[in-house]
């Protein structure tokens, strides 16, 4: 999680010194929020593909091991 609120610190203050236009105070939370959401929901999505792969080779290699055991 700390790095992650790292990672949106650095993209906020790219986004709100570079790419913004007008800096209006009151969004700079926002932002920040969103980024950190957007950064979080990112890590979950690719633990999880992770973890989704890491069962299916698991399970690949089961049903070849049951299929050696029948033959």
């Amino acid at each position: 999680m700390k790095k992650n609120v790292v990672i949106a610190a650095l993209i906020t203050y790219i986004f709100w010194t570079d790419c913004c236009v007008v800096h209006p105070v009151w969004a700079l939370p926002l932002v920040f929020a969103s980024f950190l959401g957007f950064i979080a929901e990112g890590e979950e999505i690719f633990k999880s593909y992770a973890k989704s792969l890491k069962r299916g080779q698991y399970l690949t290699g089961k049903i070849k091991r049951m299929r050696k055991d029948v033959v």
